[in-house]
């Protein structure tokens, strides 16, 4: 299997402060006035696996070539992670010369069973690389490069997964960049690059069997997921209980008034107890609106992943099957389309397509068949476009063949996307990640809509638009936050009564988690037809405090979001609040905090399709800044009730217990 390169981004400040530095220093032709040749390689001796090595530390400091590579044979070829105690170390680099320089390191493989390998320079991390489980091991042989600026420097890098294990050939030292191996070229530890150059997607032919009859699981518990380690109290960028995660991905529920039912896929967990290995689980399900009780929940199948971002969607096409598409996040992983066997169960499942797509979005327009909005890693560099997420939309009449994938979008270093269906016609609001700095500066909001299948797209003034967007300044912008300074993250999309587009999302000042990026401003955006209106809404804890925008036929807005701080303050989530808005925006009502006292944060509320007033939205709980078991919720749409998915089952069906009285 073709092996993925996720990066998540760490201390972007200290990257591109350390590259400018370095690329400045080698520009000028200033060397070393510690002498060395103009490329250093040495190799690890200990390569055998499983054996322990002399040393775990490499230094360079006031050393001739003999001496450091006599001192690189003491270490080991490998870096183990902690399911091996004996051999779990990071391994440390210390230089020490008076011009800048640049390490290398070769890394030559990863182990089949999936591997991190977190780099930090100078105790700041640089960067998490993230290999996924595999068919078999992953063969690398690239070199992967940190800039060194003059004086004292300490690069340490270790695998924190269990069972990481990832391979070094050899350790590299250079004057400049242009001095190490160019063929692959040499990509920067924490950079973009390492994600634009991901390799192909996995072979269908490799992709584990699917689908049949379902698996019948004894009840809900959803996964919880982290990412990117911070080194604070907050413990990471963001983490929690993800089931219902990300916005990115939608629908995850529809009613479906033919059944009276309301189906739902979810991201579960093969964990029982907090510390036990998470891998996600494909779960889908179903409420029982004349019941009041859910099923069993069924198994799709094992992602093999504890990564959240592939989380499953669904769709329900005119005849009832229900469709379940799941996500990959990057090219490393086999994503699938599965139909149902039968019109509105969940018992079995067909597979349709085996493939590779990002951040499912699918739409089935009445009388047409779907429109299927989702991300390509890398999709555009075939037409010449570097950016590492690319928009891409699909169509099918029958889900089953589908046109070639075109491009929607690819902006600087890529875009998120938030959609929604409104009729025959599909409208996409996205950000865009500048470059160098990519999504952790994400910015902006665009605008486009079809209404004629994808055939055509359009801004809102109805203007056609030539595709790809791939200029920041393009007819499709409608707010542009870096004039404000601020970052966006976007959170729903809706149309009010008139068919107009509403956008809710959320600005702030950093990527990091904490109040010193706060205030962190809910706003909407709301097009009159003639402008857009934007106005404030509330505040939050959190960049990833995520809720979902309804519009109501009387008019009425509602939000049902975590915009109260909860049990880990700062932390994506909190507690849920139920708001509403009777002037398009212009005032909220706080109406009723829906969770109080909990011991985890409520985090991703999100809205069904077609909502039934008894199961309004969707979410899931999750301790903030450590592994923990992660329920699942949902609420009317009054709010006078939170009701919990049962986390263990007896029998076939249960009644969700009431949780807020």
């Amino acid at each position: 299997m073709a092996a993925l390169f996720s990066w998540f981004f760490a201390g972007p400040c200290l990257h591109r402060a350390l590259a400018q530095r370095f690329i400045l220093f080698s520009l000028l032709g200033i060397a070393s006035a510690s002498a060395t040749a103009a490329l250093w390689s040495f190799q690890p001796g200990v390569t055998v696996r499983g054996k322990k090595p002399e040393t775990w530390v490499l230094d360079l400091r006031n050393q001739p070539l003999e001496s450091a590579q006599a001192a690189a044979r003491k270490l080991s070829s490998r870096l183990y992670g902690g399911a091996e105690a004996e051999l779990h170390h990071p391994l440390v680099i210390q230089t020490g010369f008076s011009g800048p320089k640049v390490l290398g390191v070769e890394l030559t493989a990863v182990s089949s069973g999936g591997s991190d390998l977190v780099v930090k320079t100078n105790g700041v991390t640089v960067g998490r690389h993230v290999w996924p489980r595999a068919a078999r091991t992953h063969t690398l042989n690239r070199v992967f490069y940190v800039p060194l600026s003059p004086g004292s420097n300490q690069v340490t890098l270790e695998v924190t997964q269990p069972a990481g294990v990832v391979v070094i050939g050899r350790y590299l030292l250079a004057d400049t960049l242009a001095e190490l191996p160019q063929e692959p070229p040499p990509l920067l530890f924490g950079s973009a690059a390492a994600l634009a150059a991901a390799p192909a997607s996995p072979h269908p032919a490799e992709a584990p069997p699917t689908g049949g009859k379902l698996e019948a699981e004894d009840g809900y518990r959803g996964i919880w997921y982290y990412n990117q380690p911070t080194g604070d109290e907050f413990k990471y960028k963001y983490s929690g209980g993800f089931a219902t995660y990300p916005q990115q991905h939608a629908p995850i529920a529809i009613y479906c008034k033919e059944v009276q039912k309301t189906f739902f896929v979810y991201g579960g967990t093969t964990a029982r107890h907090p510390s036990d290995k998470q891998e996600l689980l494909h779960m889908v399900s179903y409420y029982d609106h004349k019941t009041g009780q859910v099923p069993r929940p069924r198994l799709l199948l094992n992602k093999h992943t504890e990564d959240a971002h592939d989380n499953p969607t669904l769709q329900v096409d005119d005849r009832g099957y229900l469709w379940i598409f799941s996500s990959s996040h990057g090219t490393g992983r086999p994503s699938y389309i599965h139909r149902s066997a039968k019109p509105w169960s969940i018992d079995e499942f067909e597979r349709i397509l085996v493939t590779n797509f990002s951040y499912t979005q699918p739409w089935h327009v009445p009388g047409q068949g779907f429109l299927f909005l989702h991300t390509r890693y890398g999709g555009g560099r075939p037409l010449g476009i570097s950016a590492t997420r690319c928009l891409f939309f699909m169509t099918s009449r029958d889900g089953v063949a589908w046109s070639d994938p075109a491009m929607l979008a690819g902006i600087e270093m890529g875009d998120y996307q938030v959609s929604w269906r409104e009729g025959r016609r599909v409208a996409s609001a996205f950000d865009f990640h500048p470059s160098p700095t990519g999504l952790n500066t994400r910015a902006n909001i665009y605008y486009v809509e079809t209404a004629d299948f994808g055939r055509t797209w359009r801004n809102v003034r109805g203007e056609p638009l030539e595709l790809p967007l791939t200029q920041t300044n393009n007819p499709a912008l409608v707010f542009d936050s870096r004039a404000e300074g601020r970052l966006v993250y976007l959170k729903d999309i809706n149309f009010d009564r008139e068919g107009r587009p509403v956008i809710l999302f959320l600005t702030s000042k950093g990527f990091e988690p904490g109040p010193a990026n706060g205030p962190r401003q809910w706003q909407t955006l709301r097009w009159t037809g003639t402008e857009w209106v934007r106005r404030p809404f509330t505040t939050s804890g959190n960049n990833y405090d995520h809720g979902s925008l309804y519009i109501e036929p009387d008019g009425t807005w509602r939000v049902i979001a975590p915009t109260d701080l909860g049990p880990q303050p700062y932390n994506p989530g909190g507690e849920m609040v139920l708001w509403t808005s009777t002037n398009q925006g212009e005032s909220w009502t706080r109406v009723k905090q829906l969770t109080r006292n909990s011991p985890y944060n409520h985090t991703y509320a999100r809205r069904p399709l077609n909502a039934h007033p008894d199961f309004y939205a969707l979410w899931a709980d999750g301790h903030g800044r450590e592994p923990s078991e992660s329920r699942l919720y949902f609420t009317n749409q009054r709010g006078d009730h939170v009701w919990r998915l049962p986390s263990t089952m007896t029998g076939d069906f249960a009644t969700p217990a009431i949780v807020n009285e």
